[in-house]
Order: structure tokens, then sequence, then C-alpha cells
């Protein structure tokens, strides 16, 4: 995408620039030459800075458009001259690894209306590196508007990624509101499947203003069965879903697992919607059909040449041993789930150790109660991301507690506490681990009362399938169960959110 664009606004540029209107050379001296005037000055620079921009001397060409931008000349262009001046400077700067410098003219060069879709890619680029979330996200939407084509070459992870942080950003909520709304209206995917978790905060969003019909028109496009449960458990979103239809999923899982399939058929050669397929499948309790998918891509690649069956072998292969694993576990068979995950394991992620794969490995090794194998587990994971770091933190604190350690157990949990923000949910499961019912208790009110916490607090407490889990991982759900039955809890629920019947669902974080 970057080659091309870069090529086509080059050749766009050097053809404006062509027809930039310089005076001709006099045939001969004028008697009295009059004072040039600061737009003649201005496109003799410009006249030289074209030459060496022609001639390959880019260093040259970069420091004469960027006087022409500074000189006292430059208001006295015309608007073209002045677009075409800003566009060639900033992306020259941005050409020769000066984002600071480039950022500013390809923002004051976007402001006019001619500005084309290479230059907002640019100052995106340029945002990007300054590390400006706001006005990434300013050119997102704009090119999602006026090139939405363009969108969809980009990472649509690293687009939900960027929402997801304007979002803690309350300076920033008419930006957030407005990328939102911008990919909303022109159909943003993320390798076609709808990013629900956007649109239920757009929802969300639009209910606070008062913009019924817009939150029901986002409502309507949310279909992932655990994001439909998000919207009917949070009384938030009460005036978007009709009472007689809240919790009926059986309908939108059926239709969730159809369309993943159809998506699935159409990509022979992808896994990545095959990742999405058995990923829904082990949300909805299906283990044995999950596993029958993944045995399928397990034999398919055995003669050692996944690349040539599938283009995103290499990073997708990984998330099909995951999904495997699951589904082992899904079905009781732990021993062989233990052999699987080892597998998924050793897989490196971005030439790396796999972090994700050596943490789910110990978790379950802790969860059937192996400490011993669960901390050689991840002796070698280095330093994790926040999020990983909590994870890590709870799989010791499952050590600590198998060998009833209570001055470790402490330790973990003061860790945990202190970095709760990371991973908040992670903490939640820690409580109820080292059966600390009041503070699990608390701790669960204190989401639910939070704007920013009570939607996963509300989807944790409802009631799922009984799904075969170990002995250890049986008795941690069952203290949580104990704790959003409790009275203060229940009472809680009921002030933000709904409580239904059992869905057919497995629980979050299985």
């Amino acid at each position: 995408m970057e080659n091309g664009m870069r090529a086509a606004w080059i050749v766009g540029v050097l053809l404006g620039l062509a027809m930039v209107s310089l005076p001709a050379a006099a045939a001969k001296p004028a008697p009295e030459a009059e004072p040039e005037s600061p737009a003649d000055t201005a496109r003799q620079a410009l006249r030289l800075a074209f030459a060496q921009f022609r001639d390959g001397d880019i260093a040259a060409a970069d420091r004469g458009f960027a006087a022409v931008v500074a000189s006292s000349g430059f208001d006295a262009l015309d608007d073209r001259e002045q677009y075409e001046v800003l566009a060639l400077a900033g992306r020259l700067a941005g050409e020769r690894g000066e984002p600071a410098r480039a950022h500013p003219l390809l923002v004051r060069a976007s402001g006019y209306a001619q500005a084309e879709g290479g230059i907002w890619h640019a100052r995106l680029l340029a945002a990007s590196a300054l590390d400006d979330d706001v006005d990434v996200a300013r050119c997102v939407a704009r090119i999602s508007r006026r090139w939405p084509q363009v969108l969809q070459e980009y990472d649509g992870w690293a687009i939900v990624r960027l929402a997801s942080r304007l979002e803690e950003r309350p300076e920033a909520a008419a930006e957030h509101r407005e990328l939102l709304d911008a990919l909303f209206d022109t159909g943003f995917n993320v390798g076609g499947e709808s990013p629900d978790g956007l649109w239920l905060v757009l929802a969300r969003l639009a209910l606070e203003q008062d913009h019924v019909t817009r939150a029901a028109a986002v409502a309507r496009k949310i279909r992932a069965p655990r994001s439909v449960v998000a919207l009917h458990a949070d009384r938030r979103f009460d005036r978007v879903v009709d009472d007689a239809s809240r919790f009926a999923l059986d309908a939108v899982i059926e239709a969730d697992l159809a369309r993943a399939r159809r998506v699935a058929e159409a990509a022979p050669d992808r896994l990545d919607p095959r990742t999405v397929l058995q990923r829904r499948l082990l949300d909805a309790g299906r283990f044995a059909e999950a596993l029958a998918s993944a045995d399928e891509v397990v034999a398919r690649v055995a003669d050692g040449d996944g690349e040539t069956h599938y283009a995103d072998f290499e990073k997708e292969y990984v998330w099909i041993l995951d999904h495997r694993a699951q589904a082992l576990q899904g079905l009781g068979r732990w021993d062989e789930a233990v052999v699987q995950q080892r597998r998924a394991a050793r897989r490196p992620e971005n030439g790396r150790m796999n972090v994700s794969q050596a943490l789910n490995l110990a978790w379950l090794y802790a969860e059937l109660g192996r400490d011993e194998e669960a901390l050689d587990a991840v002796e070698d994971l280095g330093a994790p991301s926040p999020y990983g770091r909590m994870q890590l933190e709870m799989l010791r604190l499952m050590v600590a507690v198998q060998r009833r350690d209570a001055a470790a157990v402490e330790r973990h949990l003061a860790f945990m506490r202190e970095h709760r923000d990371d991973a908040v949910a992670t903490y939640q499961l820690a409580l109820a681990h080292a059966d600390r019912a009041d503070e699990a208790a608390a701790l669960l009110i204190e989401r639910l009362r939070s704007t920013d916490w009570r939607s996963d607090a509300l989807s944790e407490v409802q009631a799922y399938l009984d799904v075969p889990a170990p002995p250890i991982k049986k008795a941690r759900s069952a203290r949580q169960a104990a704790v959003a039955a409790r009275a203060d809890v229940r009472t809680a629920i009921a002030a933000v959110g709904h409580a239904g019947p059992p869905i057919a669902l497995t629980a979050p974080g299985f």
C-alpha cells in the first residue's frame, strides 16, 4: 500500500509543480529591472527546488521547499501553489525520517480543499511516528469517509486498538466519536468480522447524547453472541433492546455459526476464518466440532509445508493448535490437551518465545495441580506486557495456593491489587481463587458501578454452560458463583443491569 500510494503521490506532485506558473525569462535585460515581488522570489526559489528534486538532489530540494514555506512570499502564492509546496515539503521531511518536521506541514497541506488521500496517509504516518493518537484518529476518520477502499488495506486490529486507547482519554472524546461514526458509516470490518466491541461503545455514546435512532441502528449491527450478551445485560442499552428478546440467544448463536462457516468455506487458502469459526464453536460449547475443524487443518499440513496450503500459516497456525487444546479440555481429555498445548507453546510468535501459549500451558498445568510443570512452562518467559504480567502473577498465585504458601499468596495478591487496572478481571479471578469472598464481592460491586468496567462485570455474572473442568477450576468457578449470588452483589447487579437465564455459551475466559 505504502509504495503504491507513494508513487502515485510523487507523480501527482511532479505534474502539479510542472504547471506552476513561473515568470518566463526575459529575452533581453530590461533597461531598468523592477524589484521582484515576494511572490516572484518564492516562485524562483520553487523553480530551483523543483529542478533539484528532479535531478535527485533530495536534500537540497528539501531545504529549498522548506525555505519557500517559511518565506514572506509564501502567502502571496495562490492556493494551488501553496498546497503543492506544503505537500511536497511535508512528504520529503517524512521520507527523510523527520516526522516532527513533516507533521505540521502535512496538517497544513491537508487543510486545502484539493488535499488528496496520499497527503492524509502521509499525515497519518507522521502522527503515528509521533504517537499522536488523536491526529491518527482524525486521519483514519477522514480516509474512511473519503477513500473507504484505502482503509481496507490498513491493519484493522490496529484501528480497533487506536479506538480503545482514545476511549480512555476524555479530552479526545470528539475525535473518538467521529472515528467510530466514520468507521460505522463506511462498513468497517476486521477480516470480514464485525468489530462489535466498537459498535457497543458507539451505541452507548449515542444513547448518552439521546441519539436513540442512531444507537438503535448501531445495535442492530451487533451480531456476535458474546457482544449481544453485553448489550442485553447492561441497562444503559435498555432503550434499544426489546425486553421480549432479551437473552434469547439460540437463534443469534446459530446465525453467528452459519456466518462463520460461510466465511471459512469461501477462503480455503486462509486460516484466519477457520480460527474465527473454531473460536465461535468453542464459545458455543461445540467442542467436538471445534476439534474436528482443527484436526482437518492439522492433517492437511502434515506434509510439513503449511505455507503452500494457507497464505497466513505462520501467523495463524499456532491458534489452530491452541483451539485444538481448548477443545480437548472441553471434552475432558486433559492429558491430550496438555500435549497439544505444549506443541502450541513451542511455536515462536514473531520470532520470539510464544508468551500467550506458554501462559496458556502454565495455567492448564496449574489447574491440573501440576505446580512444578506450571512454573517450568514460564521459566524463560522474559518480560511480558502489563496484561501478560498479571496473567503470570495469577499463575504464581495458583501455585502458591496449591502449596499452601500463605506468604506467597499475600505477595502475589498485593502485586495484583497494585496493578489491577492492567487486568481487573484477572484480579477478580485471583480473589476467587484465593477464597477471598468479601474482597471479591467488594471488587465486583465496584466494577458494576464503574462505567468503564461494568460491561465485562455484567457479562461475567451471567449463568453459562456447565462444561468439564479440572477440580481446581471447578472449585474456583463455584466460589465465583457464590460471590455473584450474594445479596449485596445481586442488588448492585439489579441497579445497573440484568441477570438472565442460563445462556448457551461457555463462560468468558474458557
